[in-house]
């Protein structure tokens, strides 16, 4: 917004949406303000392949693996809940 008097001080004054008045150190990197995409994180994912585009795996339980697969894995009339 502005800087105080004395120019041998690194602060300045700053206003953020709240209408606060802050001093703040001209030297520090931040952002300061709103998230632009509120949404982003709530939009969904329109097939399994966008899923993997995005680095995420599917996640498989061990009790349906194979024994040698998972130390959960195998046994005869195994539940599968």
């Amino acid at each position: 917004m502005k800087e105080p008097a004395p120019p041998t001080l690194s602060l300045r004054l700053v206003r953020p949406p709240s209408g606060v008045e802050k001093l703040i150190d001209s030297r520090c990197r931040a952002t300061i303000g709103r998230v632009s995409n509120l949404n982003h994180g709530a939009r969904k994912l329109r097939k399994a392949g966008q899923s993997r585009w995005l680095d995420r795996r599917p996640i498989v339980r061990g009790v349906a693996m194979n024994p040698v697969d998972h130390p959960h894995g195998g046994g005869v009339g195994a539940s599968f809940n």
